[in-house]
């Protein structure tokens, strides 16, 4: 049944004849609640907003629907293309409730009756006129050698039969995800030297330590003595140098700067 299901929500132009009789079946037993949508505005109950009595639907149709809602069939993406969100019913879009009530306009019943407007987008989601996730800037890492890459792009593309997804739960969204960065504007670059030294290294009486040096924050500068218990050598004082560094890096992130 889950294969039928499949087939019926391949909406493209090569759609099983059987798909567009059951689109009719479903459409003609709705309950009395939806008896003011229009017939041409019942396109597809996983698409829209309206629903259909199964118990008057043949059997396999109602094994489907039962199915679908049994195992969460659903729209169900971060981002889409805008192939499919033009390929969305106008009137009932199941992700736009909220505008239900323009259905009864005037100027929606022009549209539908004089100019056979069937699809369209409403939510920032679902609209083309809202600027979408760029998923082709996005260069991909670098890959080793017998590597998989790793494909970043959040974006659904293809059919709106790609949009779909079966065995899902919870609620869905209509924002889209932030994809630009945070804060750049408050961050600032700030340049710390860092260097370690020994004295008599590899001698007895050798001498370690590190200094770090801030031109634009001398609250930032550090010198350090490495206590008597740690081996003085060039390679204590490298380790010393790079963690003073970092932690002045911390301090510097926490007071919303970057250390370079």
């Amino acid at each position: 049944m889950v294969t039928w299901l499949q087939s019926y929500l391949d909406l493209g132009e090569n759609r099983a004849t059987w798909a567009y009789v059951a689109d009719a079946l479903i459409a003609q037993n709705i309950p009395n609640k939806h008896n003011n949508i229009e017939e041409r505005s019942r396109i597809n109950i996983l698409l829209q907003s309206w629903n259909t009595k199964t118990s008057k639907l043949p059997k396999d149709l109602k094994d489907m629907i039962g199915i679908a809602k049994k195992y969460g069939t659903r729209l169900e993406g971060l981002a889409f293309s805008k192939e499919i969100m033009k390929e969305m019913p106008a009137w009932h879009h199941i992700e736009a409730a909220e505008t239900g009530h323009l259905h009864k306009e005037k100027q929606s019943k022009c549209l539908r009756e004089n100019h056979e407007v069937k699809s369209v987008v409403l939510a920032p989601k679902w609209n083309p006129l809202v600027e979408q996730p760029n998923d082709e800037k996005w260069e991909p890492n670098e890959c080793p050698e017998n590597g998989v890459t790793f494909k970043n792009r959040i974006t659904t593309k293809g059919t709106l039969a790609d949009a779909f997804r079966i065995f899902t739960e919870g609620t869905t969204t209509n924002n889209l995800p932030d994809q630009h960065p945070q804060g750049k504007e408050d961050i600032n670059e700030v340049i710390i030297y860092t260097d370690g030294s020994c004295t008599n290294n590899g001698n007895d009486d050798a001498k370690a330590g590190a200094g770090i040096f801030c031109p634009s924050n001398e609250d930032l500068n550090r010198a350090i003595r490495l206590p008597n218990d740690i081996p003085q050598t060039n390679q204590s004082d490298e380790i010393t140098q790079k963690r003073a560094s970092k932690d002045s890096q911390n301090t510097a992130k926490n007071g919303k700067t970057w250390a370079l």
